[in-house]
């Protein structure tokens, strides 16, 4: 079936106005179409396997005694090793992958994070700055925080956005839509401090309610036009639906730890049996992991008589983490 998909396959290039003749692709998948990245992902799975199935790479070792080898999405891979010849032997992999399905690394986007001493004769540049992953930040350290990025980014979009004569419904729709989206992704892993909430919030108080356009004074606590808790409302109350930031930040921490709870892990999914393993033995070992736990806490206890749905995840007592009560 996939290789009907994919047969024949023709492109028209449009120039001035007129598309010229079909042009055949013979090899790739369709920008754009859905099913593409599982294409990808099928071909792409035996180098993983192999890489994984190699006990000679030893990857890095968690503290619960398991091993992370790689982790992938679509094209984007990340790998740990914890020397330089182990480094080698999956460059080698990857090489004999691409000569066989003349695909390519692209040297130029490949990058490595060295932790500790510096090896010698690495095959890639090494990481000066905080690298992307998969949308993420990352050092040796561990994950770099790109909120105040992220916020000032904001600030200047609605900026730009502010001089324009629009309606509050047109300015809650610019605010979710191109503003405030730019946390989503984000709030799912990293942690929002009190600091950048106030900030997020006070420049939205400035684009919905102040009179002084063009100008945002970041020293300046700007006012609503209203009570708080009536602009949460909806606009049928009176409301304009704006979003309480601290509470989205806490419910995406609770949504997560939610999936992890529901999903049953199995040995295949190191990650979610590392964060399970920190559960039952009471040590989070990231301020995330134990934020959410502190989080869902506190939600179970408050809603589980209005939420029976949450009495059939396993039981506190059972988990064992100090977060659940």
């Amino acid at each position: 079936m996939l290789v009907y998909l994919l047969k024949d396959t023709k492109n028209k290039i449009k120039i001035n106005d007129f598309l010229v003749n079909g042009i055949t692709i013979r090899r790739g998948t369709k920008q754009g179409d859905p099913i593409s990245p599982t294409i990808f992902a099928l071909v792409l799975e035996p180098l993983l396997i192999d890489i994984i199935n190699d006990n000679t790479i030893k990857g890095f070792t968690l503290p619960n005694s398991k091993s992370l080898k790689l982790t992938a999405f679509a094209d984007d891979i990340a790998t740990f090793t914890n020397s330089t010849e182990e480094l080698m032997k999956i460059n080698t992999k990857i090489q004999k992958y691409c000569s066989a399905t003349s695909s390519s690394l692209n040297k130029e986007k490949t990058v490595m994070i060295a932790i500790g001493d510096k090896p010698h004769d690495l095959p890639f540049q090494e990481s000066t700055v905080p690298e992307r992953y998969l949308g993420l930040n990352f050092t040796k350290t561990g994950l770099n925080s790109k909120y105040n990025t992220l916020i000032q980014e904001m600030k200047n979009n609605l900026i730009k956005w502010k001089s324009q004569a629009i309606t509050m419904k047109a300015k809650m729709t610019i605010l979710k839509t191109y503003v405030l989206s730019k946390l989503t992704y984000h709030q799912y892993m990293d942690n929002l401090n009190e600091e950048q909430i106030e900030e997020i919030n006070n420049m939205t108080r400035w684009f919905l309610f102040s009179s002084v356009k063009n100008t945002y004074t970041e020293e300046r606590k700007y006012k609503t036009m209203m009570k708080i808790d009536r602009a949460y409302a909806d606009w049928k109350e009176g409301g304009i639906k704006l979003w309480d930031i601290e509470l989205r930040h806490i419910a995406f921490k609770i949504w997560y730890m939610n999936r992890l709870l529901h999903n049953n892990y199995n040995n295949n999914n190191t990650l979610q049996e590392w964060y399970m393993e920190q559960l039952s033995r009471k040590k989070a070992h990231t301020s995330t992991l134990n934020d959410m736990c502190r989080h869902w806490g506190v939600f179970r206890v408050k809603f589980y008589q209005n939420h029976p749905k949450i009495n059939e995840l396993p039981d506190l007592a059972e988990i064992g983490s100090p977060c659940f009560i």
